[in-house]
């Protein structure tokens, strides 16, 4: 079998790109398939090094945004050429009809779409572009039963856990150390942790007007980069928060970080099912979350669910949770990572359930 998987967005730091490196490198060095990646960037090093270590072949084209045109007749010439029995475009709404129609013309037989979202920033096109996503794809998937639903109504489709690798995020005292002293944080701090771009999703602004209402040894790690970054680091200057909350950027080591951490914090205004949530429960760290993500991501019964509308519940359920001893942390988090891969959330287990879903659907389109 030979596998194209495509992303809709930047291969960087964000869900769609994690899901599609996650599987597609299991699938390559752990399934044997032939896989590929559709990238609409140029990608970093480190994550071309990951690639060429795990066989996967990596392939940079424009992004559709930018030159819709060209991106298409590239994407065409592409899959025309190179015989794919499945290609599988990952994104958040109906204009994933746009690659899924060239690959229909490219004669792909089995053609998935994956949803990673409950909402999409581009309302208009996606009802536009509906009729041909409908008439193009023959394989639905989304990240939960909600996204499914969003995105696909009565039609039939199916759920893949959003798995990652459970052992990369058990904590680490040495990395803990390690990050805590590089940005001068004392044994008396209480580290709260976010991860994820800077954008109206997101919304990192609500975590500034949390932060500001707790005692002062309570400070903020803030991973990612996005639209919204300087526009938060001026609130935080205006704020006189700068000795509180620490701006990291994008990074490649977010396991260290959690390691860091005490608390992780997650404000999204809406959600598919966020691998950053999965992440930090591997990492053994309880969570306080917007309740505007699904209640099926609390896969531990470590996560607390609070309401935007005001940052007084946040607070309080920041407040009434106690830094535990690291060692009794991971203790703790041994017997909540199995629970984490019994659930279904391993990648190892979700990529054979997706590599299943494909040959039987293959079998039927051929």
């Amino acid at each position: 079998m030979k596998v194209v998987f495509v992303s809709t967005t930047f291969i960087d730091k964000n869900g769609i790109a994690t899901f599609v490196l996650n599987n597609a490198t299991y699938f390559s060095n752990k399934l044997n398939v032939k896989t590929y990646i559709v990238s609409p960037n140029i990608v970093d090093k480190y994550t071309r090094d990951l690639l060429t270590k795990n066989n996967v072949h990596l392939v940079e084209i424009p992004f559709r945004k930018r030159r819709p045109i060209k991106y298409l007749r590239i994407l065409l010439n592409f899959l025309r050429t190179n015989n794919f029995d499945v290609i599988h475009v990952n994104g958040n709404s109906s204009t994933m009809g746009s690659e899924l129609f060239v690959a229909k013309l490219a004669k792909i037989p089995l053609r998935i779409s994956h949803c990673h979202n409950t909402k999409t920033g581009y309302p208009l096109l996606n009802k536009l572009l509906k009729p041909i996503f409908n008439f193009s794809v023959n394989c639905r998937m989304a990240c939960s039963q909600e996204a499914g639903k969003w995105l696909y109504g009565k039609k039939k489709f199916f759920i893949i856990d959003n798995g990652i690798d459970i052992n990369e995020y058990f904590p680490s005292s040495t990395s803990r150390e390690k990050i805590r002293e590089r940005y001068n944080l004392t044994a008396n701090d209480f580290v709260l942790i976010n991860v994820g771009s800077f954008n109206y999703q997101k919304n990192q602004f609500f975590l500034i007007d949390v932060i500001s209402s707790l005692p002062s040894n309570y400070k903020l790690i803030l991973v990612g980069e996005g639209t919204n970054l300087l526009k938060i680091k001026k609130v935080v200057e205006q704020k006189n928060l700068k000795n509180r909350v620490i701006f990291v950027g994008a990074v490649n080591n977010v396991n260290e970080f959690l390691s860091a951490a005490d608390v992780f914090l997650l404000p999204s205004r809406y959600e598919g099912f966020p691998f950053s949530l999965v992440e930090a429960q591997a990492a053994g760290l309880p969570c306080v979350v917007s309740n505007m993500v699904t209640k099926k991501v609390n896969l531990t019964g470590m996560v607390k669910f609070c309401s935007l509308k005001d940052t007084k519940n946040w607070n309080n359920e920041i407040l009434k949770l106690k830094r535990i001893d690291f060692y009794n942390r991971l203790m703790k988090t041994k017997k909540i990572d199995s629970l984490i891969a019994e659930k279904g959330y391993s990648i190892g287990t979700n990529a054979v359930t997706l590599l299943n879903i494909m040959k039987n659907n293959l079998e039927n389109e051929i």
